[in-house]
């Protein structure tokens, strides 16, 4: 054992939580993008790109609740 701290115990974990539910929540958003056939990095034809219909973007969103952590 080289150091000094690797004799000592380790410190315990702080961790925060609140008493009532939905007094804390965390928000989470993630942007996904949506396409609907293989893309030119694959195919290496990049014609007809820009007019594709249903092409965009898609959201995903997760609240968690900090006091039931659910």
């Amino acid at each position: 054992m080289n150091r000094l701290k690797s004799l000592e115990p380790a410190e315990p974990v702080r961790r925060y939580e609140r008493e009532a539910p939905g007094e804390m929540i965390h928000i989470d958003i993630k942007k996904l993008g949506r396409f609907n056939r293989v893309g030119h990095r694959i195919t290496g034809d990049r014609t007809g790109q820009s007019n594709s219909r249903g092409v965009g973007w898609e959201f995903v969103h997760v609240c968690i609740d900090d006091a039931s952590r659910v």
